[in-house]
C-alpha cells in the first residue's frame, strides 16, 4: 500500500512539474461539479432524488451524469430500464474505454455503473491511476455535473466519496430512525472536519408544515452542537406518482410533468444552479479522483 501511495504522490508530481497541456488548462477553466447524494439510512428516496434531479438539471441545459456508488446495491439502471454491462472498474483494469462504459438511456441521461470503492480504488498503481486520469479528462469534458448516488449509512466508503465531492445532498424523511442517522452522518463528517457544502432534503413529507418541522428540528442542533452549515434545505412531498413512475421504470418529467414532486425536484436544481452563479469552487473531476484515490490508500 505505501508502494502504491508513493506511486500517486510521485505522478502527482511529475504532472505539477510539466508545462500545462492544453487540456490541463481546460481542466481549470471548465470545472465539473462533483455533487454526492447519500443518506444516514436505505429507503428514504437517494436514487429517486438522484435520477430525477438529473432530469431536472438536464432541463436547464446542464450535462450531467449520474455514477452509481450505492455499492453492493447499485440500482439506478435497473429504475431507468437500461442494462450497463460495464463499470468504471472496467476502465481503469483498460477493458475498455469510459466512452463505452457510460450507457445514455432513451431519455437522454448518461449513467456510469456501480462503483466499488474498496474495489477499484484500493489496488491503484501507477498504469490504473493514468487510466483514471484518461477517464476524468474525458468526463471533464463532457459534463457540467456529476451526481453520486451513494450507499447508505457512515461506513468508510460512503465517508471517501462525499468527502472529495464538492457538496453532499444529505436526503432523509420525516421519520424518527431517518432524522437521527441523517443527523448522525452529519456529526460524522463534522468530526471528519468536513467544509464543503451541505444541503439537506427532506423527502417524501406529508404535509409542506410536517417537512418545515423536520428541517427546523435539524437546524438547530447542528448549529447547537455542529460545525457545519446547511447551505439550502429542500421539501419533496409524498406523492404515489413516485412509485408509479418506478413501477414503469419512465421519468417522473414525463409521467406527470405538472405535479407538486416534479416541482420540488425542479426547486433543488434551480438552487444547484444558482448557487453556481455565486460560488466558484467546484473541482475539475481528475481532482476529485485524486482525493478519492488517496482516501481508500490512508484508510
Amino acid at each position: 500500500m505505501n508502494d502504491q501511495a508513493s506511486a500517486l504522490r510521485k505522478m502527482v508530481n511529475n504532472n505539477q512539474g510539466k508545462k500545462e497541456s492544453n487540456q490541463e488548462r481546460n481542466d481549470k477553466e471548465n470545472k465539473t461539479r462533483v455533487i454526492a447524494v447519500a443518506s444516514g439510512k436505505g429507503g428514504v428516496g437517494k436514487t429517486n432524488l438522484s435520477v430525477n434531479l438529473a432530469y431536472a438539471l438536464n432541463d436547464l441545459d446542464k450535462k450531467v451524469l449520474i455514477m452509481d456508488g450505492d455499492i453492493g446495491m447499485a440500482n439506478i439502471d435497473i429504475l431507468l430500464g437500461v442494462t450497463t454491462p460495464y463499470s468504471l472498474k472496467h476502465v481503469i483494469e483498460g477493458k475498455c474505454s469510459v466512452e463505452e462504459a457510460i450507457v445514455e438511456t432513451h431519455k437522454g441521461l448518461n449513467i456510469l455503473a456501480g462503483i466499488s470503492g474498496e474495489e477499484v480504488f484500493m489496488d491503484m498503481g501507477e498504469e490504473k491511476i493514468n487510466r483514471l486520469f484518461g477517464a476524468s479528462s474525458h468526463l471533464q469534458e463532457k459534463y457540467d455535473i456529476i451526481i453520486i448516488d451513494i450507499g447508505a449509512g457512515a461506513h468508510q466508503n460512503v465517508l471517501n466519496f462525499i468527502q472529495a465531492a464538492d457538496e453532499a445532498l444529505i436526503v432523509l424523511t420525516p421519520e424518527p430512525t431517518a432524522i437521527m442517522d441523517a443527523y448522525s452522518l452529519i456529526k460524522i463528517l463534522s468530526n471528519h472536519n468536513f467544509r464543503n457544502e451541505v444541503a439537506l432534503i427532506v423527502n417524501m413529507a406529508d404535509t409542506n408544515n410536517e417537512g418545515n418541522d423536520v428541517i427546523s428540528r435539524m437546524n438547530n442542533v447542528i448549529k447547537e452542537y455542529l460545525n457545519i452549515k446547511l447551505k439550502f434545505t429542500s421539501i419533496i412531498p409524498y406523492d404515489k406518482k413516485v412509485v408509479s413512475s418506478v413501477k414503469k421504470q419512465e421519468s417522473l418529467f414525463e409521467l406527470y410533468p405538472s405535479s407538486k414532486v416534479v416541482e420540488s425536484y425542479k426547486d433543488i436544481a434551480y438552487k444547484l444552479i444558482d448557487k453556481e452563479k455565486n460560488e466558484e469552487k467546484s473541482q475539475n473531476i481528475k481532482g476529485f479522483f485524486s482525493k478519492v484515490v488517496g482516501l481508500f490508500k490512508k484508510g
